[in-house]
């Protein structure tokens, strides 16, 4: 059972596989936030109910349709939100559906998320996702659901 799956105590209390868990959180409650502004600002809630099952990147897209028609907030703060939310979508499906590797075969080796990159010559490249980016993300990712309920404080509710 030693080598099971997160039975290595140093693995379960890195830093880094922390700050990813926190980041996938923090996205999770950013989903929430943006079909909670939908839901708030849609007329139809059948229509509404319908889109919560619809990717995320449509789900950021109506949403701004919908601020930009219905609320009174600034077009340029919600241009801003939206294309703040779209680039967290983009690091959340890195970060959820890359691995996460060791740099040397050592288990205190720095941890990344190995992201593979597709070239137009067919090659493939990987950039790499380090600790000290994933704590960005992570803050990034609570300033951002922060400013979500700021600028539209019923987005707290389904």
């Amino acid at each position: 059972m030693d080598n099971a799956v997160g039975a290595n105590p140093s693995i379960a209390e890195s830093d880094f596989v922390r700050a990813v868990g926190i980041f996938i959180h923090h996205c999770g409650a950013l989903e929430f936030f943006v079909n909670g502004a939908i839901k708030a600002y849609a007329e139809d809630e059948v229509l509404a109910s319908a889109t919560m099952r619809s990717p995320l990147k449509w789900r950021i897209a109506l949403l701004k349709r919908l601020l930009l028609q219905r609320s009174d907030l600034k077009d340029k703060d919600i241009t801003d939100l939206c294309q703040r939310l779209e680039q967290m979508r983009e690091w959340r499906n890195d970060v959820a559906h890359n691995p996460i590797l060791s740099k040397e075969p050592n288990p205190e080796a720095e941890q990344v998320i190995a992201v593979p990159d597709p070239q137009r010559d067919g090659t493939i490249q990987t950039r790499e996702i380090s600790p000290t980016m994933i704590k960005e993300y992570a803050n990034a990712s609570r300033e951002l659901a922060l400013q979500l309920l700021k600028l539209v404080p019923r987005a707290n509710t389904l």
